[in-house]
């Protein structure tokens, strides 16, 4: 009687995981029909096929989903977060990474420690024929956040898939558990000038994740590491994820927003340009608007004062170490650029 109650127990469960399986084919069968539709109006919008036509198809903008801007009027949990994986992924691979992101922006938002320093450097240097003043601000940011994430908790309730083979989700969590411990690892260092006009740039921004199997002082396993860096249009990108190196094509990137997400121009104080992909313009604008809100928060002061007869200079260096959570309030589209309204608190 005890074998029999087996077989029937086995029996059920390898028909429950045959019916998730089809689940999942299902979804994935469906972004790739989106992909192939988008493929079909390209043909026949351009009525070729060649490399000419491609460009002009990447040319029309991809019209981004309401619930990337304002996610909370899109889900009923109290916490939650968008992923975005990297451009030119089929639907399966894309999907994954978007989770995985999601997930590990959403820890670093629940509970992180964000490290701060700023230098402010006031310059003026003056000759008989040449003066020169002006401010630059370079700040670096790394937060850091290592917890067990809830196990099975985070549900995936918007997904959605491009033209430019990139993956997003709405990841919520639903469930209290605990699963593996999870090591999340962000850093930016952006550079801001103010010489008769104002100029920022980013010029390294990364996100990194680990896991630990257990507590016995094993190192960490990476899962994957996204970095870019450089200024402007001139940047170069690594990516890795679960042992894969993902190469980001270099095709026009165009988006666009619902009516009600859209400004008109840009706020060249938050925005960020979206000009080599989704991915890196959302994460770039989050970690820039987590360090502009941590510049605020508790900090040390130290100043330095050195003079010169063709310069004077002044350092002032602000360092901090403070434990926050955010979320994303709203985003909308300005141009190329994307913005961002961000919420953050300080913890105990």
């Amino acid at each position: 009687m005890w074998q029999f109650s087996k077989i029937l127990l086995f029996t059920g469960l390898l028909a429950l995981a045959t019916v998730v399986r089809a689940q999942h084919q299902q979804e994935h069968r469906q972004l790739d029909n989106d992909y192939g539709r988008f493929l079909q109006i390209m043909n026949r919008e351009t009525g070729r096929s060649d490399g000419a036509s491609w460009h002009q198809y990447y040319l029309v903008p991809e019209e981004l989903p309401a619930w990337f801007f304002d996610p909370a009027l899109h889900t009923e949990a109290s916490s939650f977060f968008i992923g975005i994986s990297d451009p030119g992924m089929d639907s399966s691979k894309a999907v994954q990474m978007a989770i995985h992101r999601g997930k590990a922006l959403a820890l670093l938002a629940g509970q992180a420690t964000i490290r701060h320093i700023s230098d402010h450097y006031e310059v003026m240097r003056e000759s008989a024929t040449y003066h020169q003043d002006g401010s630059h601000y370079l700040d670096f940011s790394r937060l850091q956040s290592a917890s067990p994430p809830p196990r099975d908790s985070f549900v995936v309730e918007k997904r959605w898939y491009n033209k430019y083979g990139e993956g997003m989700v709405l990841l919520a969590a639903h469930e209290d558990g605990r699963g593996k411990k999870m090591m999340v690892e962000g850093e930016i260092m952006e550079l801001h000038r103010e010489e008769g006009r104002s100029v920022s740039q980013t010029l390294l921004c990364r996100l990194s994740v680990a896991v630990r199997a257990d507590s016995s002082g094993s190192p960490p396993v990476p899962l994957s590491d996204y970095e870019v860096e450089g200024a402007g249009r001139r940047y170069h990108i690594h990516s890795s994820f679960r042992g894969d190196t993902s190469n980001v094509p270099g095709i026009p990137y165009r988006y666009a927003a619902p009516e009600e997400y859209t400004r008109e121009t840009p706020l060249q104080e938050s925005g960020v340009s979206l000009h080599a992909g989704l991915w890196q313009g959302y994460l770039r604008l989050l970690f820039s608007r987590v360090t502009f809100e941590a510049y605020h928060l508790k900090g040390r002061v130290k100043s330095t004062y050195d003079r010169h007869t063709l310069k004077q200079q002044q350092i002032v260096r602000t360092a901090s170490s403070n434990r926050i959570s955010f979320y994303i309030e709203s985003m909308a589209l300005a141009g190329d650029e994307l913005t961002m309204d961000l919420e953050v608190q300080t913890l105990r």
